[in-house]
C-alpha cells in the first residue's frame, strides 16, 4: 500500500524510521516502505553501508540493475586481486 506522504512521514517519525530521498527518483520515502514494500537493500562489503529504493516498481527494477552492477564490480576486483596475487 502506498501511504499518503503526510501520514508515511508522521508515521516515519513517529516509529524511528528515516525520511530520505529515493536515489533512483530523489522523492522522499520512509524506512517501512523500504524494509516492507519490496525495495532493494544492498550491504557493502564492510558490512557498513546500506541501499534502499522506494516502492514504486520503476525504482525496484533500477536498484536491482545497480545490485547486480555492483555486485559484479565487486567480483571482477575480488578476481582481479587473486589474479595478482597468483602471478607474484
Amino acid at each position: 500500500m502506498i501511504w499518503p506522504r503526510f501520514v508515511a512521514r508522521f508515521f516515519a517519525w513517529f516509529g524511528g524510521y528515516f525520511w530520505l530521498p529515493c536515489p533512483v527518483c530523489k522523492e522522499p520515502f520512509a524506512g517501512f516502505e523500504a524494509s516492507f514494500a519490496g525495495g532493494v537493500v544492498v550491504k557493502e562489503a564492510d558490512g557498513e553501508h546500506m541501499y534502499c529504493v522506494c516502492q514504486k516498481p520503476s525504482c525496484v527494477a533500477e536498484g536491482q540493475r545497480q545490485k547486480m552492477d555492483y555486485m559484479q564490480g565487486i567480483y571482477q576486483r575480488r578476481y582481479a586481486a587473486q589474479q595478482r596475487q597468483k602471478e607474484e
